[in-house]
């Protein structure tokens, strides 16, 4: 009996073959409806990086020459005020008191000028101590978003790793190729959500680093100018005691038994010291409590003994 073959229409015909090539495997493939996914391309945005900036305060402390507490730079005014106080109490001295005009009037203007700098510089600090916290709470809650930009970087990638093994590098049959398609669509669409993201955070950075440029820069103008004032400050101490010890003066000669005593009322009297200050009389007047004897008014007396330029030129 003769058995007759019908091929169905979906294999390969003859004609579809070249014997001197043998079967077209592709072509057979596209009559079976199966394709190919291209694959993802993997585009992701990079994250900007950010500014560093603890190093203007590391400067700003080696300017000051000292380690601040507290408030960074706020603290760095406050590890000077024991300068700043001990000219104020040296020119409260009554021995700066008798100092020449021309030794004393320039020291009071350095006083003054030092103490307008400092309101100025406190000022100052105090908003970089503000812009400090400011940076630091910015950075903490960029790189909290960096974190969890980087968490669904990295479970996008696995995703997309086992979408090439699934799908990728083969061909697929109708069925399949579908599944795979839909699978690709999410995972561009989570790149392109996350690029989104990074965008955004990004641009926050961006302005975050333009923050930062400022800051160094009001900073390192801060620094420059708190250090004129610490070595103004060092200076105006150093020059104050040299004029009350080193400048060529000299103690008054007290001239014991010749001051005056006034008794004001029953529980107070006025002393009128006298000296001779460089050839120079002198009075000095004093207020103690009760009739004080000779002995306490030559006490009292030589205790707030002025000082004179003697030699020393300045007139």
């Amino acid at each position: 009996m003769l058995l007759v073959l019908v091929a169905p229409a979906s294999l390969a015909r003859a004609s579809d073959v070249d014997f001197d090539q043998g079967i077209d495997a592709r072509k057979i493939a596209e009559q079976l409806g199966a394709r190919r996914i291209r694959p993802i391309h993997r585009d992701l945005l990079k994250l900007a990086t950010p500014h560093e900036f603890v190093s203007a305060q590391k400067d700003a402390r080696k300017a000051f020459r000292v380690a601040a507490a507290g408030n960074y730079y706020t603290g760095l005014i406050l590890s000077w005020d024991s300068l700043v106080q001990e000219a104020g109490r040296l020119r409260q001295d009554s021995r700066y008191q008798s100092l020449p005009a021309n030794v004393i009037q320039p020291l009071d203007r350095t006083f003054t000028e030092m103490h307008s700098i400092r309101q100025d510089l406190w000022s100052q600090a105090q908003g970089l101590d503000q812009n400090v916290a400011w940076l630091n709470q910015e950075r903490s809650e960029i790189e909290a978003g960096r974190r969890d930009i980087h968490d669904k970087h990295d479970q996008l990638m696995k995703d997309m790793d086992r979408f090439d093994a699934d799908c990728g590098n083969r061909t697929l049959p109708p069925d399949q190729y579908e599944a795979c398609n839909v699978r690709k669509a999410r995972l561009i669409e989570r790149q392109n959500a996350l690029n989104a993201v990074i965008k955004k955070s990004n641009g926050r950075m961006d302005a975050f680093n333009a923050a930062v440029d400022r800051y160094k820069a009001d900073s390192a103008t801060w620094a420059n100018k708190g250090e004129a004032w610490a070595q103004l400050l060092q200076k105006l101490v150093h020059d104050i005691k040299a004029a009350l010890e080193d400048n060529g003066l000299k103690d008054c000669e007290y001239k014991s038994g010749s001051s005056e005593i006034i008794r004001l009322n029953p529980i107070e009297s006025k002393i009128t010291c006298k000296y001779d200050c460089c050839g120079l009389p002198s009075e000095v007047p004093l207020f103690v409590s009760g009739k004080p004897t000779q002995e306490q008014i030559d006490y009292a007396c030589i205790k707030a003994k002025p000082r004179c330029p003697g030699n020393s030129g300045l007139q």
